[in-house]
């Protein structure tokens, strides 16, 4: 007699379903051969089921040691989402902070330039290297004229002179109007 087993496995619960195969014909047999037969036939499916159960109990072990490693890893990566959720939070109340910083500076940073008359006649000065350098380099330094492009600030560096101060005295006070670039040079 061939047997067959067909397990059947499914996430709610184990179903074991055991089918068996007469290979062969039965033909007539004389009654002690029956009930030799039939204590056969008991005792192997007495085996069979004890095999079946064996089977199942080391699924269910494994299936279990599963769903443990699985709810494990799962607990690791819930505490990960919500680490990472409270950095985000944190950096996003960083980065408002900063933006709204960087629009309250922007708002006070600002250059007004008067209307530049057409007829305005320039008038340039000759200059030595080292004082068109000192110059150019000061423009370039500075936060409000180093944007302009060269042909600009070559016609700044044409345009200005020097003068001469003494020692000690006040050439330009904070907080006064005026429309007049300093470069200094000296002590």
């Amino acid at each position: 007699m061939k047997k067959n087993f067909l397990f059947t496995f499914s996430r709610s619960n184990v179903t074991i379903r055991r089918s068996f195969v007469d290979s062969r014909k039965l033909v007539d047999k004389n009654d002690d051969d029956d009930d030799d037969d039939e204590e056969e036939t008991k005792m192997e499916k007495l085996d069979d089921l004890q095999m079946i159960i064996n089977i199942t109990c080391e699924t269910l072990k494994r299936l279990s040691s599963n769903i443990e490693e699985i709810k494990t890893i799962l607990m690791t990566k819930d505490e990960q989402i919500k680490t990472l959720t409270e950095e985000v939070e944190i950096y996003k109340s960083v980065a408002d902070l900063i933006h709204k910083a960087m629009r309250k500076r922007r708002k006070k940073i600002g250059i007004s330039a008067e209307p530049v008359k057409s007829d305005l006649l320039i008038r340039r000065i000759n200059k030595d290297i080292r004082s068109r350098i000192l110059i150019k380099e000061a423009i370039l330094a500075n936060d409000f004229m180093k944007h302009l492009s060269m042909a600009q600030i070559e016609e700044i560096v044409d345009c200005m002179f020097p003068i001469a101060f003494e020692r000690g005295s006040t050439i330009v006070r904070e907080g006064d109007v005026g429309s007049t670039v300093f470069v200094l040079d000296g002590e």
